[in-house]
C-alpha cells in the first residue's frame, strides 16, 4: 500500500467541482446558490447541496471580508517570533486573549511562536510587545515591523487545492 499524507487522505474526499466552488467562493464569498450554478452549468440544488458538502466538512468554516487595515489608518502590522521558556500553551492561552494579535503559529527554528499583530500605530505596537514581555514564559520577542502588503490571503491559491487534489487521486489508484 502506498503511504498518503493526511493532507491527501482529506483532499482525496474533494473532486473537480469541489475545487471549483471553492475558487470562486475565496473570489466572492457573498455569491448566491443560482449564480454559482448558472458559473458552473450545475443545477442550484447541486450547488447548494455541494457547498453543505463543503460545510459539513469543516472545509469551510465560516465566510468573512477582508479589511485593508492601511487604509483605515493602520501602521503597526508586525510579525513577533517568540522564544518559549516552558509550557508554549500557556501562553497562546494569554496571547489569545489580547485584541491586536491576529494569528499565533507554533513554528521550527530558533523560536517557537510566529505572532501577527495588527496595532493602530508604533505606541500601540510597542505597548503590545511590552504586556507580551511580561508573561511569565516568554524569554525573547524579535519584532519585525510590516511596511507594505504584496499579497496576504488566508487560504491557499485554487491551483494548489487542484496539484493536490490531482496528486491525492494519483496516489490512490496506485
Amino acid at each position: 500500500m502506498v503511504f498518503m499524507s493526511k493532507a491527501l487522505e482529506k483532499i482525496k474526499n474533494l473532486d473537480e467541482l469541489d475545487i471549483k466552488i471553492l475558487t470562486i467562493l475565496t473570489e466572492n464569498a457573498r455569491i448566491s446558490f443560482n449564480k454559482l450554478a448558472e458559473r458552473l452549468n450545475i443545477s442550484v440544488a447541486t450547488a447548494a447541496a455541494r457547498v453543505r458538502k463543503l460545510e459539513n466538512l469543516g472545509i469551510i468554516e465560516k465566510y468573512t471580508i477582508k479589511i485593508n487595515c492601511k487604509k483605515i489608518g493602520f501602521e503597526g502590522g508586525s510579525f513577533l517570533f517568540l522564544k518559549i521558556r516552558g509550557d508554549v500553551d500557556e501562553v497562546v492561552k494569554k496571547l489569545i486573549t489580547y485584541p491586536e494579535i491576529r494569528g499565533i503559529y507554533r513554528i521550527s527554528g530558533d523560536y517557537d511562536l510566529l505572532v501577527c499583530g495588527s496595532c493602530v500605530d508604533l505606541d500601540t505596537l510597542t505597548d503590545l510587545i511590552d504586556k507580551i514581555n511580561k508573561i511569565d514564559k516568554v524569554v525573547d520577542v524579535k519584532k519585525v515591523v510590516i511596511f507594505d502588503i504584496y499579497k496576504e490571503q488566508p487560504y491557499p491559491e485554487p491551483e494548489v487545492f487542484r496539484k493536490a487534489l490531482f496528486k491525492a487521486m494519483k496516489l490512490a489508484s496506485k
